[in-house]
């Protein structure tokens, strides 16, 4: 039976005179156009665009209402899809078209906190209270009429400036070494700057304005971005035991006052087991850097191919100046990487595959601690025709639409990272409900919170307390440890 969709005549009246609108009007001119000309409904980079400016136009008007009136508040709707992410509620994005994301959760209103949240900002206040001695050594500042809340906010203003240039710390940096990166670059700035990236300058300034700010005792807050979304090691360790627990400090899971770089310890732990034949401990170190190395650990335990892993390698490494012998040794290299990673010996009690099986056995659900639930299941695709009908002219297409088959290839396929991603999701979601019942002013883009610079303590206090709480029991591994780090979040 064909379905009929009508698009007759189909017409955009505009938003209005604004140059601002202009931009939108001549998008969906352009949309319609292109549905005319192409008679087919599909998601171009011209109704993407769309969607962005639909955004911004929300945005602006909420400027304005804010501008208008300051003390009014204003609440904007926010989901979690299964990655974890962020997605405001809105007509113009696909993540709320449940055929295609299926996997979407509302706040609950029952989530439970405990005290340990209030333990954990203790030990984060006295960390930090260490560190004040470090700010004498502003330049520019003066920091001796501040309070210890001001204090405070400029050393994590100071952790965020030299989080940008993180990977030229090491693999372990401690609390200090961040505050002292950070001063040095602050007190630098007017050299620095010259020498910076795009990102790494709008970072490292934005840290500088706010302790400028603060110095100068504005009654303003100014939010920082912090990274909110807890690692695939994190959630895994806690789903598949660990073996050595220096492995759950190296994932920054109980590391104290010290930030870890996992990518470059899993990096370096590989290479400790690798004999070099033709390739030079510098062939290694260029080959296997951070930046190539980066997304192929982050993938790996959610069950990327083998080819898809060596492309990783293939789209950033120039083979050019080796020799066949170093090639093929750089090849067995990648290869032998692969399979250690999906191994996972030296670190899990458990390889990650048994997610799959124990998430298959409870009929593709993930039950979090407040009886909501997250599906693992995916349907086959099929074909469906139907017929569109443009200015009176039948045009008929073959659309594809989910039925009712379990799809068992993408479910073993995607298995370990959904999971990874519904603890993820649901750990970020309390985080979030935290903040609305203590009336923190948060909000979200993509991975990361921007928070108001007087309140990252607490904001990472609730992070440690919900990443501890935040579990779904496969029956595989259960600790009663708390797991406590200043750096859980980065």
């Amino acid at each position: 039976m064909k379905k009929k969709l009508q698009v007759n005549n189909i017409k955009y009246s505009g938003l209005g005179n604004s140059n601002f609108n202009k931009i939108i009007d001549s998008l969906m001119e352009k949309y319609v156009r292109e549905l005319r000309e192409n008679h087919e409904i599909s998601m171009s980079e011209t109704s993407k665009k769309i969607s962005l400016f639909l955004d911004l136009l929300r945005l602006e008007n909420l400027l304005k209402k804010i501008k208008e009136n300051p003390n009014k508040k204003i609440y904007t709707p926010y989901v979690f899809d299964f990655r974890g992410r962020f997605y405001q509620k809105t007509d113009a994005s696909l993540t709320f078209y449940l055929d295609l994301r299926y996997c979407i959760y509302d706040i609950p209103n029952n989530e439970k906190f405990t005290s340990y949240t209030n333990v954990f900002t203790c030990k984060i206040k006295n960390k930090l209270k260490q560190n004040f001695e470090h700010l004498n050594s502003l330049n520019f500042f003066e920091i001796s009429n501040l309070n210890d809340s001001e204090k405070e906010s400029i050393i994590w203003a100071l952790i965020y400036a030299a989080e940008a240039q993180k990977a030229q710390l090491g693999e372990i940096v401690h609390i200090s070494r961040f505050v002292k990166k950070g001063i040095d670059l602050i007190n630098n700035w007017n050299t620095v700057k010259e020498t910076l990236s795009y990102e790494n300058y709008l970072q490292i300034s934005h840290a500088y304005f706010i302790i400028e700010e603060i110095c100068n005792k504005s009654k303003k807050k100014w939010f920082f971005k912090k990274d909110c979304t807890a690692s695939v090691y994190q959630i895994f360790i806690k789903a598949l035991g660990y073996k050595d627990e220096d492995f759950i400090k190296y994932c920054n899971f109980d590391s104290e006052d010290s930030w870890y770089d996992t990518y470059v310890f899993i990096t370096n732990w590989f290479k400790k087991k690798t004999k070099l034949t033709f390739l030079s401990d510098n062939n290694f170190d260029d080959l296997f850097s951070r930046k190539n190395t980066k997304h192929p650990i982050m993938t790996v335990n959610y069950g990327v191919s083998i080819k898809t892993f060596i492309s990783y390698f293939e789209n950033n490494i120039d083979l050019s100046n080796y020799s066949e012998q170093q090639k093929n040794e750089i090849s067995t290299l990648i290869k032998s990487f692969f399979k250690e990673l999906n191994d996972n010996k030296d670190w899990f009690q458990f390889p990650s595959s048994e997610i799959i099986k124990k998430i298959i056995n409870l009929n593709l659900k993930v039950i979090l601690h407040d009886n909501s639930s997250a599906s693992m299941l995916y349907k086959e695709l099929v074909q469906e025709q139907v017929e569109v009908v443009i200015d009176g002219k039948r045009i008929t297409r073959k659309l594809k639409k989910l039925s009712d088959k379990q799809d068992m290839r993408k479910i073993k396929t995607s298995t370990r990272a959904n999971y990874a991603h519904t603890i993820d999701a649901a750990y970020m979601r309390s985080v979030i409900i935290y903040c609305i019942k203590n009336n923190i002013p948060v909000f979200g883009i993509h991975d990361c919170w921007m928070v108001p610079h007087d309140s990252i303590t607490t904001i990472v206090a609730i992070a440690n307390e919900r990443m501890n709480f935040e579990y779904h029991d496969l029956g595989l591994f259960k600790t009663q440890k708390k797991f406590y780090s200043l750096f859980m979040i980065l």
